[in-house]
């Protein structure tokens, strides 16, 4: 990596320390790189965006090498800060690209990512501050490595980023290259698939390409729900960074249904972004009522989720919604610890969601369980398995990981037939 001007060092520090403050807290998937030139007189690279992001968004996009180890950024390269000064929304599926200091859309509004190294870099787009950024998508000219860093050549993918969904790896070294795949799909995921596939890119040593005029289109939206609609049924705490929770269908969820679930706490207007926040996207079946979808690993039993999140041992929270971060209708929400009535969350705690009633769709534990579940069993109707499952002494708790049941379903009379097992 050729060094940064010391300008920049400088004038970047406080930001860099601190997080710009955004308008729009975004989440992996929100962003997908698809170009990049790191050969040439000046750098540039784009990405699409599948939000809109409101005016006064800011994304900081760096080459700062991450080492997954420690959790940290490399202490030197750049990073350049990208805002939505346009005075308007920035539509979903736009495409923004950047070459030196100049943005087609927006504008830099510090730093510069113009010194990218021809024989291998990585770029990395995320919000907050360096020691708990949240990561949105990156791109690696070649193979993401497994081992810390050892050169600024290098660098780990953030354990929030699904490599294939939210970043894209290549085997090979090529300085430039960009997407060349299908630009529609019936849902961002994808798209997303599609754009961090290696396969659907065009690259080169150092040849300087010309890049298509994307225009990505997204054609249908993901059927709403409703408070009450599904419900977490299940989670572990005990594990370091452990992503291990299931929640039910209480009603059938059709064939494209989008849930978003987080560990950020509510504070009663908004949604901290201090954590992490992933989107679960029923699968083509859709899943029948009673039903329970697992979710560890970064891995769902049925469906595709993206990324994971890292529950706390001390406590924590799950809450389920659709639409935006910036504007969520809560479906579900399950606390380890009591719900806050006054203050602003920490890491273990959250205000309870005031649509969201105790025990039809909102559920705090006295104590924190560590690791627990509800167990399943046949109902009267969906208000009886409401009743059920927002009942703490209705769950199994214990200090050790437990095994959650090989048929674990919520069962209505009328169901002659057995539900699918995920």
């Amino acid at each position: 990596m050729r060094n940064s001007a010391r300008f920049w060092v400088v004038a970047l520090a406080w930001l860099e320390l601190t997080g710009v403050a955004s308008a729009a807290n975004l989440k992996p998937g929100d962003l997908a790189f698809v170009g990049y030139q790191m050969s040439g007189a000046t750098d540039r690279f784009a990405f699409v965006t599948f939000v809109d992001l409101p005016p006064g968004t800011a994304v900081n996009l760096t080459d700062r090498a991450w080492n997954s180890t420690s959790n940290t950024f490399r202490a030197y390269e750049n990073t350049a800060v990208w805002s939505n000064d346009t005075g308007g929304a920035i539509a979903s599926c736009t495409t923004v690209t950047i070459e030196g200091t100049n943005a087609s859309v927006g504008r830099i509004i510090s730093g510069a990512l113009s010194q990218l190294n021809d024989e291998g870099d990585s770029i990395l787009a995320y919000q907050g501050p360096t020691n708990a950024p949240v990561f949105l998508a990156g791109i690696n000219s070649h193979a993401w490595t497994t081992l810390p860093p050892p050169d600024s050549g290098e660098c780990n993918l953030p354990d929030m980023m699904n490599p294939g969904v939210h970043a894209c790896m290549f085997t090979n070294q090529m300085a430039n290259g960009y997407y060349a795949g299908a630009l529609t799909n019936a849902s961002r995921e994808g798209l997303l698939t599609a754009i961090n596939n290696q396969a659907s890119w065009v690259r080169v040593k150092d040849t300087l390409q010309t890049w298509p005029s994307w225009a990505f289109t997204v054609q249908t939206s993901s059927p709403a729900l409703a408070a009450g609609d599904l419900a977490v049924v299940g989670f572990q705490t005990s594990v370091v960074n452990t992503d291990r929770f299931a929640f039910a269908a209480l009603r059938r969820l059709p064939t494209g249904a989008e849930v978003a679930f987080t560990d950020n706490g509510w504070t009663g207007t908004n949604l901290m972004a201090t954590k992490r926040t992933v989107v679960w996207q029923a699968p083509a079946a859709g899943v029948e009522r009673g039903s329970v979808v697992r979710v560890e690993g970064g891995q769902a039993s049925t469906g595709t989720i993206s990324g994971r999140l890292t529950l706390c041992k001390g406590g924590d929270q799950i809450l389920a919604f659709q639409h935006t971060v910036t504007n969520p209708l809560f479906l579900s929400a399950m606390s380890a610890t009591p719900w806050l009535t006054n203050g602003l969350p920490g890491d273990h705690d959250s205000w309870r969601p005031a649509e969201l009633t105790n025990g039809i769709a909102a559920l705090a534990f006295a104590v924190n369980p560590t690791n627990t579940l509800c167990p399943g069993g046949t109902f009267a109707d969906t208000a009886a398995i409401q009743a059920w499952i927002y009942a703490s002494t209705n769950w199994t708790s214990s200090s050790a990981t437990q095994s959650w049941p090989a048929i674990w379903e919520f069962r209505l009379p009328q169901m002659s037939t057995l539900l699918r097992i995920y």
